[in-house]
């Protein structure tokens, strides 16, 4: 396939959706290959991080009684504006968040680079993280710390569990819970697409402030304002809470980020990419027959590291993609990223990478690889 003229490429500073689903494989391959510690470690932050932002929304609405009388809808609309907060501190810090990486390792499990023990591995290891995160923020830092313990919060946080939970059907949550992490990881995706700070902000702030706004559910946001609720007298028992406020959500969030996007954005820029077209990215063909099976992991840490680098116009940047592609890859195609500097930024959706430069911040010329590994 000829390299497109340069009258006809596109300087949008911002990644093409197969160039993040190509991404979305390089993360799944990292993750999976972390060591026990750091997965919990990262696990349990998140979940500290969105409990957070959970105590915002309580907060907020709790302390906006007058609002729910006569606009309800603004009042839902003031306590839902904070809690996007949380996402952007997993995002920018790179915590392991279960529902992004149910997009994540579906993703990587349809493109056959990681197996199904991963993905259970992973799913679990995080689940659990999270949910200690959200009981250490809400048993140590709100109930022992008096947070909420007075009215009006107090009564809203009870009445707030009740209308997530105890008024609702096993249905009723189910569905609600795959629109919510539709939407969360529709914000996961398109901050990766972004490559400054204020548009990764702004690409999770939307997604998740509709899906709080209009009441869906969240499995690690309900690992916080559930138990909340609980500690202060809402009518549900510790076995209600597993079968209404976890499996349903779970299994909700599995169909919503795994499949209506994990699974739905594979098909349509990977799978159906696989026969030579391109939208701004190397095709997976390109990819397999140069014979590298960690190409992908190459690609993914030249992108990760290209993503903080503000200070060159997109012209400039496209320059620079198109020698390093063919520098290093020895392709025709000018749509590889380069590391910049020798900068080493932690990405944005949930790892560290590196990649070796030279003294000179240039990373060293490398032959193409002639052979399937």
């Amino acid at each position: 396939m000829s390299p497109p003229s340069s009258a006809s490429k596109s300087y949008v500073d911002a990644y093409s959706p197969q160039e993040v689903t190509e991404i979305m494989v390089g993360v799944g391959m990292h993750k999976k290959q972390q060591h026990l510690d750091v997965i919990i470690a990262k696990s349990f932050l998140a979940g500290v991080f969105l409990s957070f932002s959970g105590l915002m929304t309580l907060f907020v609405g709790g302390g906006t009684p007058g609002l729910e009388a006569n606009y309800p809808a603004a009042r839902a609309m003031l306590q839902a504006f904070f809690y996007p907060i949380g996402l952007v501190f997993i995002v920018l810090t790179g915590a392991e968040l279960v529902t992004s990486n149910m997009m994540v390792f579906t993703i990587t499990c349809l493109q056959r680079k990681a197996t199904l023990l991963d993905l259970a591995k992973s799913w679990t290891i995080s689940w659990l993280g999270n949910l200690a995160g959200s009981f250490f923020v809400g048993f140590i830092l709100c109930y022992w710390a008096g947070i909420l313990g007075k009215d009006p919060y107090m009564s809203y946080t009870i009445e707030f569990t009740n209308m997530h939970l105890t008024n609702l059907t096993f249905r009723q949550i189910f569905l609600r819970a795959i629109a919510a992490n539709w939407l969360v990881c529709l914000a996961v995706f398109m901050s990766t697409s972004a490559k400054d700070i204020f548009s990764k902000i702004v690409a999770i702030f939307l997604p998740v402030w509709l899906f709080v706004t209009v009441g869906y559910e969240h499995i690690v946001a309900n690992m916080f304002l559930v138990q909340m609720g609980m500690y202060y007298g809402a009518p549900l028992s510790v076995g209600e809470y597993i079968w209404k406020g976890m499996i349903p959500v779970t299994l909700g969030n599995i169909v919503g980020g795994g499949g209506f996007v994990g699974a739905v954005f594979w098909y349509l820029y990977l799978y159906r990419h696989s026969e030579g077209s391109s939208i701004g990215g190397v095709v997976v063909d390109s990819i397999m027959e140069s014979g590298a099976n960690d190409e992908y992991e190459k690609r993914f840490k030249c992108r990760c590291h290209h993503h903080n680098f503000f200070a060159k116009s997109g012209r400039a940047r496209a320059d620079e993609e198109e020698m390093y592609f063919q520098n290093v890859s020895g392709a025709n195609t000018p749509h590889e990223l380069p590391v910049l500097h020798g900068q080493s930024p932690a990405p944005s959706i949930g790892l560290s990478a590196t990649a070796k430069t030279n003294s000179s911040g240039e990373i060293p010329k490398e032959k193409p690889a002639n052979h399937m590994n």
